[in-house]
């Protein structure tokens, strides 16, 4: 006879799986019409409903290009190879950029593990704190800013793209997409932040991207620009864009 604790590890494995041992059969009384094996379905339909709702909701872009029948397909394969594993439903999907890329639909569509990646890294900063960015009259009076190391905000992401990426995803924003002139080649680069105004887009770029990510990484701005190809203009944009977007909480 198999105890509590037993039972509901055999419960959840088969909700996980949809293959229930005999063993948990053997101890099922059935209510109603349903046999032994189609209650547990209710159970685990329940949960591949759920976590798809969840997927839904944290994947906005992915889910409004793809449709609800290829999404919700999309979904049900995802929880094959990956159940979940955490309390926190809204870290579920984390991987469904490295899904997609080896899946026959990435490989078809090959924006599609970026587009998700982008849904993910809008749900990561929507959840951060604002943080106040520095006070303009210490960016003035730093005297030798070339040697500084700025400090940002952890609310960014930096994407070199091949597609337009970013134009992709705020399509689910668009009703009439008809009208959309959309180039789907169109190389893209984008700096996605989380500013004290909310979460904003700044199209930079792709030397700017890496002297971006340099400079996130911790090097001051005489290391970041060290090689890089960046004319003067180009500089000054920027360092126009990290000093009055909201980006820069501090500098050492």
């Amino acid at each position: 006879m198999l105890g509590i604790k037993g039972s509901q590890e055999l419960l959840g494995k088969s909700i996980l799986t949809g293959n229930p041992s005999e063993d948990l059969l053997n101890n099922i009384i059935p209510g109603g019409k349903l046999d032994k094996k189609k209650a547990l379905m209710v159970y685990r339909d329940d949960y591949v409903a759920r976590l798809s709702s969840v997927m839904a909701e944290n994947f906005e872009g992915t889910h409004s290009l793809l449709g609800d029948e290829i999404f919700f397909a999309i979904c049900r394969e995802y929880l094959d190879y990956y159940p979940s594993t955490s309390f926190d439903l809204g870290n579920y999907g984390k991987y469904l950029d490295k899904f997609l890329k080896n899946h026959s639909l990435g490989v078809e569509y090959p924006f599609l593990p970026e587009l998700s990646r982008l849904d993910m890294e809008f749900m990561r900063l929507f959840h951060l704190p604002r943080v106040k960015s520095i006070d303009p009259e210490k960016l003035k009076t730093h005297e030798n800013l070339s040697q500084a190391k700025f400090k940002l905000v952890e609310g960014i992401y930096l994407k070199k793209s091949k597609f337009p990426i970013y134009k992709i995803w705020d399509l689910k924003n668009i009703e009439d997409r008809e009208d959309v002139d959309l180039d789907w080649n169109e190389a893209e680069n984008i700096c996605l932040y989380k500013g004290e105004d909310g979460i904003k887009v700044q199209f930079l770029t792709p030397e700017q991207v890496d002297v971006l990510e340099k400079i996130k990484q911790g090097l001051n701005l005489d290391q970041a620009l060290e090689n890089s190809e960046m004319d003067v203009i180009r500089v000054q944009e920027l360092f126009s864009f990290i000093s009055t977007s909201g980006i820069l909480v501090d500098i050492c």
